[in-house]
Order: C-alpha cells, then structure tokens, then sequence
C-alpha cells in the first residue's frame, strides 16, 4: 500500500533536484556572451511588440472593453459548471454534458496546499500511529558473520 506521505516527502526531494539542475543550467547560461546577447535583443522587441499592442489597443477600444467582460463572464460560468458538477457528483447523478456527437466527461482533480496551522503535539502523534499501522513488521534473515 502506498503511504501518501511518503510519496509526499520523494516529491519534495525530486523537486529540489530539479530546482538545484535548474540553477546549474541558469549559471551556464549566465555566463554565455551569445546567450545574453539574445536576451537583450528579445528585450528590445518585446518593448516593441507592447508598444505595437498598446497602439492597437486604443483604436479598438470597445473591443478590447467587450473582450474584458467576456474574460470575467467565462472564468464566472466555468466556476458555476465546476460547482454544478460536483454537486450532481455528490449526489450521484451522471454526470456528463453531450453536443453535435460529442461527449464530455468530468475530470477531477486534487491539489494539496500548505496548511500554516501549527500541528498539535497529539496530531503529530496521531499521524505516527497511523503510519506505524499501515506498514507491516519487516522480518529480515539474521546477519551471519563470514569465517
């Protein structure tokens, strides 16, 4: 059985290798002249390209106050689609939405956040129990010492 806690804690190690790669990587390109050439170059155009936007921007105004709404319109009906299909989840309705021949399906996810609630004393010891009784006692083959 896996412990949640365990795979937790591989998690955290692969990600700090990852972030230790990461920066061994971000030092090499630190020091390479073609590199930070090219980042200067793409600063430039992209202080051009915002310019560009911002120029369009303002002679299409009205569409770019419709495009705004419509951002918020769409995060609100996606948050009320996710909240109505869970609800029907929990209450064990099918749930599934079907147009022009195609079905779609929900998919759940769960994300863990940090709790910055301190963990009482008896919670830690809880927690030790727990882990304590879902491994099973390990037997090994005694050491023999070689003649």
């Amino acid at each position: 059985m896996w412990d949640i806690n365990e795979i937790h804690r591989r998690l955290k190690e692969k990600k700090k290798e990852r972030r230790d790669l990461n920066r061994v990587v971000k030092d090499e390109l630190s020091q390479n002249a073609e590199y930070q050439q090219v980042i200067e170059e793409l600063k430039t155009l992209k202080e051009r390209k915002k310019s560009i936007e911002g120029t369009i921007k303002m002679s299409c105004s009205s569409e770019v106050d419709r495009m705004d709404v419509l951002k918020d319109e769409i995060a609100a009906d996606t948050e009320l689609l996710s909240d109505l299909a869970l609800n029907m989840y929990v209450e064990g309705k099918t749930v599934e939405i079907v147009e022009d021949e195609t079905r779609y399906v929900p998919q759940f996810t769960v994300r863990f956040k940090k709790d910055d609630t301190p963990v009482s004393a008896a919670m830690a010891e809880a927690a030790a129990a727990a882990r304590a009784e879902s491994h099973q006692e390990r037997t090994f083959a005694p050491f023999v010492q070689p003649v």
